[in-house]
């Protein structure tokens, strides 16, 4: 994307130490190997169609190659139709001639299976064979869909408890990690800011794009049971929190291009109507939860005593917060500092993930 290597390098560290790679490696290291492999892929993808050669086309092989061979298929199912989908906007939007590109670009995806295919094919047959392919788990699969009330642990992970400190009260099915849709808060501060950067319009609205839709088909909606009313093979006998994969690794990259636009922009306003929701969304979560404490409010399942938990739980996200937006505010009054001040957003990133981390392994 060109981006400068400050904003870059603060995109990679979101993916790499974002809470969905750290719990899920720490779980079921499988699935996140099988992921890992998607911004190889969109950087083949994005060299072949600059530069037109045939080894992008492979590299593009390697990397769909790396994450079949990794051995968890849902992960990789994510990772192709992601791959693909990014492949047919980007010909959309190229201007130069597409036809020979469009061509190494369909060499890349066969080469992956190709190559794969030692281990693809059995794979396929295994499962088809199996049990697996035949048990209905269809009202199973759907209890895992998450209620609209988790979406606050996108902001706050432990609001309702970790499973690590013994305090985790919210009664659904599943571990902790397969109810957690928290990707980091310095990142999600900087999202609304790349809605401004004209230059990367298209591909904001892409990711953007994609990023909605693939949190929503975590949560219980209509449109996230259709995958498994029509019984979509190897997604419907799947747990659907997987696919916050493409969710964490958009965000990354939303976040990668505002914090791009705020490096290079001098507008204030605009600085402040895109921390505004952010803000806003701080501010409701804290006053219910100061409601709830003075008010010592009863919820059906929860302890008597959870607001205490949550509140707890929301002073580190609401710290780094408040911290991250001073940075965005301190440097649109010192524009000279604005890349030290960027290096100071990635240690708050990586210092907030380290937290994560260190809290729940």
């Amino acid at each position: 994307l060109k981006l400068s290597v400050i904003s870059s390098y603060f995109g990679g560290t979101a993916f790499a130490f974002s809470a969905t790679l750290q719990i899920w490696n720490a779980e079921i290291w499988q699935s996140a190997h099988s992921f890992l492999w998607l911004p190889l892929a969109l950087f083949a993808i994005e060299k072949l169609l600059a530069e037109n050669k045939i080894k992008y086309g492979i590299l593009l092989g390697f990397s769909i190659t790396m994450s079949i061979m990794a051995g968890y298929i849902q992960p990789t199912i994510y990772l192709l139709i992601f791959s693909l989908l990014y492949s047919i906007f980007r010909i959309i939007i190229l201007k130069k001639r597409k036809i020979q590109r469009v061509f190494k670009l369909g060499f890349g995806f066969v080469l992956g299976f190709a190559i794969s295919a030692v281990q693809l094919f059995p794979a396929i047959e295994a499962y088809f064979l199996s049990p697996r392919s035949r048990i209905q788990l269809h009202d199973l699969n759907i209890s895992f869909l998450l209620p609209i009330s988790q979406v606050v642990t996108l902001i706050a992970p432990d609001f309702f408890g970790n499973i690590a400190t013994q305090n985790w009260f919210l009664n659904r099915p599943g571990q902790y990690y397969e109810n957690m849709i928290y990707i980091g808060i310095v990142p999600l501060i900087l999202v609304p800011l790349a809605l401004f950067f004209k230059k990367y319009l298209n591909y904001v609205a892409f990711f953007l794009i994609s990023a909605l839709i693939s949190l929503s088909l975590t949560f219980d909606l209509p449109t996230s049971r259709l995958i498994y009313d029509f019984s979509i093979p190897f997604l419907s006998n799947a747990i659907p929190i997987r696919i916050i994969f493409i969710t964490s690794f958009t965000v990354s990259i939303l976040s990668a291009i505002g914090l791009e636009w705020w490096i290079t922009e001098k507008d204030k306003r605009k600085t402040l109507v895109g921390i505004l929701l952010s803000l806003l969304i701080f501010i409701g979560i804290g006053s219910f939860i100061y409601y709830s404490t003075v008010n010592s409010l009863k919820i059906s399942s929860f302890p008597d005593n959870w607001y205490f938990i949550s509140a707890r739980n929301f002073v580190i996200p609401l710290g780094v917060a408040i911290g991250s937006i001073l940075v965005l505010f301190l440097g649109q009054y010192f524009i000279k500092a604005k890349k030290f001040l960027g290096a100071i957003l990635i240690i708050a990133l990586f210092s907030s993930s380290f937290l994560f981390a260190h809290k729940y392994i």
